[in-house]
This record gives structure tokens, sequence and C-alpha cells, in this order.
């Protein structure tokens, strides 16, 4: 009965020493709960992290909460971000003339050369409706030696004429048909070279035929001059037709007007 009062009564010191430790009463610091180490920490809730909404400060703060935005970075670093942000920042955006916008090209004085009349009076007309007044230039060029018998008064005495030439062994003979200043005139032959037509002048006088001579063939050619901004060019060439492969600068012809 004593041994038994004795396990008891350790037993209930025992408890006395658990329950002292537990609270502190043995000089060491008692266990906190949860509520008091959230109180022990400096103002939790002024605690945010970086990219999360701005914490609405909590009831009873009497100073606000200072915002500091935290820019996008996309992944980078600040320094880098920065960087970026600068190159971006010096290159010209596309399109834009870093130097301001540039003036438009002075007119340029333009040559359409080798143009028949027809062809030079259209160009003329279409720089004309584009507010441009063309100069014409215009160039008599020989292009054949024509040896001939000069127009007889009538066709009567053209073929009487042809008669005689032909009993005369000259067969390639051609009485002209067409009015002008060469109808009925007998045509004996049409050279490039003056030097051939000269050598069938030379066997026509060997012949006895005398009232023969040589003409020379020339066309007239034209050219337009016009001053006009580059950009005007293409749109006066289509409208007119055919243009392009007779421009030329006016410096590289030489001047001949009319």
């Amino acid at each position: 009965m004593t041994n038994v009062r004795l396990l008891i009564i350790l037993l209930l010191l025992l408890n006395a020493l658990a329950l002292a430790a537990i609270r502190g009463g043995l000089g060491g610091a008692a266990a906190r709960g949860e509520a008091e180490r959230l109180a022990a920490q400096l103002a939790p809730e002024r605690i945010r992290l970086a990219g999360d909404a701005v914490a609405q400060p909590a009831a009873g703060d009497t100073e606000a909460v200072p915002r500091t935005a935290v820019p996008a970075t996309d992944g980078l670093p600040p320094a880098e971000e920065a960087g970026h942000a600068a190159a971006a920042a010096d290159e010209p955006v596309a399109g834009s003339d870093p130097a301001g916008d540039s003036a438009p090209p002075p007119p340029a004085c333009l040559a359409w050369a080798e143009l028949g009349e027809e062809e030079a009076a259209r160009l003329a007309d279409r720089l004309r409706e584009q507010g441009v007044e063309p100069v014409r230039h215009a160039d008599s060029r020989i292009e054949a030696w024509w040896v001939r018998i000069a127009p007889a008064r009538n066709r009567s005495t053209a073929e009487q004429h042809e008669r005689r030439l032909r009993a005369q062994g000259i067969r390639d003979t051609f009485i002209v048909q067409e009015a002008g200043p060469s109808q009925f005139a007998i045509s004996l032959g049409v050279f490039k070279t003056e030097r051939r037509a000269h050598r069938l002048l030379e066997q026509l006088y060997a012949k006895g035929i005398d009232d023969a001579a040589i003409e020379p063939r020339t066309r007239t050619v034209y050219r337009i001059e016009a001053r006009l901004p580059p950009a005007a060019v293409s749109g006066i060439e289509s409208a007119a037709g055919g243009f392009e492969q007779h421009r030329r600068s006016c410096e590289a012809l030489p001047s001949n007007t009319d």
C-alpha cells in the first residue's frame, strides 16, 4: 500500500514538472501559437509580391503605403530591358526620313528623239494636257539617192519619154503618179549610197541619156523636249504610247531647232 502511494505521488510530481516546463515556469520560453507568430512579424500587411495587385492598407493604418510601379520586363533583367528600350528609341521609324521630309527632285530636261511628224504632234499634245510646254526640233536627213528624169508636163509626155528610154535599153523605169512636185517624173533607181547612184548616172550618160539627174531623198525626224518632274514621265509616255525607247536626256543630244 505504501508503494502504491509513492508511485502516485511520483506521477503527480512528474505531471507538475511537465506542466511547468510547458508554461515556462522552468525559465524556458513558452511555445508560441500561430497568432503570436503573426503578431511578432514587422508590418505583415505591407508585404507584397512584385506584379501583384497593390494591396489595400489594413484597417486602422493612418499612413498610406507608398506604391511603386513595377515595369513589365517580359522575362528580361531590368538592365537588359533598359538597353533594349534605348536601342529602340534610337532606331528610326520605317518610312521616315531622319533628316526631315526631303524635297521632290527638280524637273529634268528630257527629249524624245527620232519621231515622225504624227508621233511628235501626239506627244506634244499630251505634254500640253499636263501643263508642260514642249519644244520641237526638226532634222532633215538624206535617206537615199534617187536617179530620175525631171517631171514632165503631163502623163502623156512622160510615157513618150519612157518609150524612148526603153528603146535605148533602159528597162528599169517607173513613172511617178502621186500628186506633188515629183508627179510624172521617171524614176530610174533609188540607192542607199551616193556612190552607186553616180555609177548608174555614168552608165546613162554613156548611152546618150543626158537629162537624168541625182536627187537626194530626205526624211524629216522630230525631237520633242520638255522639263518635267521624273514622276510624271511614265504617265505621259503610257498615255501617248510607245515613246519609252525614244527618250534621252537633253544634254546627250545636239540642239537643232526648226
